[in-house]
């Protein structure tokens, strides 16, 4: 089995959504005839802040039949909670470019952990821009990277990662981080620009699976998973975590054994900037809960065996 890769700064996931195509085409059907006096024509708003965004968008609940987008947010919803520790996501946006569009730098962190855009442009698109551009770690700690004035120069791919998403295509990153979305030409209408779904994950919890979809966490459970984020908690103001986000998943053997730890998502950093490494962080989880009485942790036996996730935000 695969391991999954930690999701730290951005991650693109290649033909990620199955439903996307079928989304497109529907959106395809309903633009394609430039004569027609649908109402289903008439749902873009011109988000028009001067300087900072210009583009059209329209929310994607209401505006589209629910047949095309719900199975979009199921794969969005599933991905949050198994890949981030996320329950729900934000009401999603539907943005459409044309020539002229663009956002400027921003970042958005309180609107959830992680953003996300899934691509819903044809691969043959013939339109110059409307990439995503995410600040890169050179731009987030320079002192980390060697840079300096004195250095040599440096251009805009040095300090920002670009991603092109074709319709299916989904880019997670780190909310807080500085993005823009470069400015769209030779996009004469909606059939021929850039149109994205994006949003956030939000609502971090702790999660619980018991291998079995009918059974109920026991309050042994809660009280061990209690303990389990009081132990990890320690170990981040050991690492001295100051900001950042991290999702761990635990898993449980039948005898109540802890068998592993999985950094799904760390964008935390320490004191001096730099990303917390997965890695490490897993080794001094796991040097913490191996060095106390297994007995204290109390984790039930099980049928099945369990797996359960922990999110932490740190904030200095």
């Amino acid at each position: 089995m695969k391991t999954q890769e930690t999701i730290q700064r951005a991650q693109v996931f290649r033909s990620f959504s199955k439903a996307a195509p079928h989304f497109r085409k529907h959106f395809d059907g309903r633009i394609q005839d430039p004569h027609s006096t649908n109402s289903d024509r008439f749902i873009w708003d011109l988000f028009d802040v001067p300087g900072q965004y210009l583009h059209l968008r329209t929310p994607l609940i209401g505006a589209f039949p629910e047949k095309w987008y719900a199975p979009i947010l199921a794969e969005l919803g599933t991905f949050g909670r198994t890949r981030l520790g996320c329950q729900h996501i934000s009401e999603p946006w539907v943005s459409a470019y044309t020539s002229g569009h663009f956002q400027n730098l921003h970042s958005d962190p309180a609107h959830g952990p992680f953003a996300f855009v899934l691509g819903l442009t044809p691969k043959n698109a013939k339109f110059i821009g409307g990439e995503t551009h995410v600040a890169s770690e050179a731009l987030i700690t320079p002192a980390a990277h060697s840079i300096s004035l004195q250095d040599q120069a440096r251009e805009q791919s040095h300090f920002f990662e670009s991603y092109r998403l074709a319709v299916g295509d989904l880019l997670v990153f780190d909310s807080s981080l500085p993005h823009f979305v470069s400015q769209v030409s030779g996009a004469r209408g909606l059939l021929d620009g850039r149109l994205v779904i994006h949003g956030w994950f939000t609502e971090p919890n702790a999660m619980i699976d018991l291998g079995n979809a009918s059974a109920k966490a026991s309050s042994k459970w809660i009280q061990s998973i209690d303990r389990s984020a009081q132990l990890v908690s320690e170990c981040l103001d050991s690492l001295q975590c100051t900001r950042g986000y991290i999702s761990l998943r635990f898993a449980i053997s039948r005898t109540g054994v802890l068998r592993s730890v999985t950094t799904l998502a760390c964008t935390a950093r320490i004191n001096t900037g730099e990303l917390i490494q997965p890695g490490s962080l897993q080794k001094q989880i796991l040097k913490s809960f191996h060095g106390i009485d297994a007995g204290s942790l109390g984790f039930p036996a099980s049928k099945n065996g369990a797996t359960f996730t922990l999110p932490f935000e740190c904030r200095s």
